[in-house]
């Protein structure tokens, strides 16, 4: 009978434990399985596709960050006509074209820049042929440094192209200003648009901002000046007017919403419209607002505290000292007397964050800049750039670095592209 009694309970000792096992195996899956995998963190390190770009002098130049896939290398010297000397330069290392030009090119897409040429500048058009410029103008080149087409009677352009088009200045038969949005061949997206009545005023040189505004939720801001005043409004991808300008100021359209400012009894008050200039948030913003990202904006309190609103006007936040736009669902914010934390779009800490500088997006590569690292949008570093220094910004996926080692091309993983050498003798 004791026998018995004793390989029962060693049965039941051995069920239990068997049991018991299988609990804490259940728990260590749904542990592992649910537990954050944070990204990896990268350093900066050469790679066997590193490569080498011997540029002389290349330590008293300037550099522009690629897009799509092509940069510019600016050296400090010029011609006869002070035009500066540029190397085009791709990913690769691979030196595409050197040439004299005003101005820095960025390439739409990998293929063409508008640039500006001087009178008396000689080039070389695609079909091969070398040509001399008759006065100063702006063209559009390839990444071969090769002359595509001129816009002969242009009088400014904006910088580079912004989501398929530039914009053009310049003056008809009676010397009024007008602008008119140019495709990647040159083209006009629209008819010319006169936005100065009187030929004795300019919009440029009355110091309105006629730089080419991005497109957003399918429409572009735009303004209209008379001479006195400018009001904004908004037209699409083919240049047409679909918010006639009719506001002091306007942001982009975020979200779907845009934020807009009125003079209401000499007190200036912003609020938001649709994309069909429906007004959905009145005005009653007496600071201007931000835009909306994941659902939500930062608006400014009387008592200079900050909130978060949704897209009703509703405050849906406590009030913070310091608050960043939402970014891939995760902001940067900081209550009296504590210090900054990322939160989730519920409003709730993720982690505490050393926020002590400004911050740039990367919204190519869903990264964010502050100071010497790279951070992923819930705030874990990504890439550290302690070492050295970033010469310029991620505008897509690489940006130029100087430290102690070399003075190069680098990717938000870390890896260099290349790196400058100058030539032994």
């Amino acid at each position: 009978a004791l026998g018995s009694r004793r390989k029962k309970v060693a049965h039941d000792t051995d069920a239990v434990y068997k049991s018991m096992k299988r609990v804490f195996i259940s728990l260590l899956t749904m542990t592992c399985f649910s537990m954050p995998v944070f990204p990896q963190q990268y350093t900066i390190h050469k790679t066997d596709r590193t490569k080498e770009l011997q540029i002389d002098n290349y330590s008293n130049s300037s550099v522009d960050a690629p897009v799509g896939g092509y940069c510019t290398i600016k050296m400090s010297k010029s011609n006869m006509n002070y035009h500066d000397l540029y190397y085009i330069v791709d990913t690769t290392a691979t030196i595409t074209a050197r040439i004299y030009l005003c101005g820095v090119p960025r390439f739409y897409g990998g293929k063409v820049a508008v640039a500006r040429v001087q009178s008396g500048e000689e080039y070389r058009n695609y079909n091969g042929e070398i040509i001399k410029a008759t006065q100063s103008e702006y063209v559009l080149i390839n990444t071969k440094g090769e002359i595509l087409k001129t816009m002969m009677d242009a009088t400014e352009a904006s910088k580079w192209f912004v989501d398929g088009a530039i914009l053009i200045s310049g003056r008809d038969a009676n010397y009024r200003s007008y602008l008119i949005l140019i495709d990647s061949d040159f083209k006009p997206i629209n008819p010319k648009q006169l936005v100065t009545p009187y030929n004795i005023h300019d919009p440029i040189q009355q110091g309105v901002d006629v730089s080419l505004f991005p497109l957003r939720n399918g429409l572009r801001k735009y303004f209209y000046y008379d001479g006195w005043n400018v009001k904004y409004g908004f037209i699409n991808k083919n240049g047409d007017i679909i918010i006639k300008p009719q506001y002091l100021s306007i942001h982009d359209f975020s979200d779907g919403l845009a934020a807009f400012k009125e003079n209401v009894d000499g007190t200036d008050y912003w609020g938001y419209i649709d994309t069909t200039a429906n007004v959905v948030i009145p005005l009653k913003f007496r600071k201007e607002p931000g835009n909306f990202y994941n659902g939500f904006a930062v608006a400014y309190k009387q008592n200079g505290k900050r909130v978060y609103i949704d897209k009703l006007g509703n405050v849906k936040s406590p009030e913070y000292d310091a608050a960043t736009r939402f970014f891939e669902g995760y902001a940067i914010v900081k209550q009296s007397n504590s210090n900054y934390f990322v939160i989730d779009t519920t409003f709730n800490n993720v982690r505490e964050f050393n926020a002590n500088g400004k911050i740039t997006y990367n919204y190519y590569d869903k990264s964010f800049k502050m100071n010497d690292k790279l951070y992923y949008p819930d705030g874990t570093v990504k890439l550290d750039l302690s070492g050295g220094t970033l010469i310029t910004d991620f505008v897509e996926d690489a940006a130029f670095y100087k430290c102690k080692d070399f003075s190069g091309l680098i990717n938000t993983k870390g890896e260099v592209l290349f790196y400058f050498v100058e030539s032994e003798f």
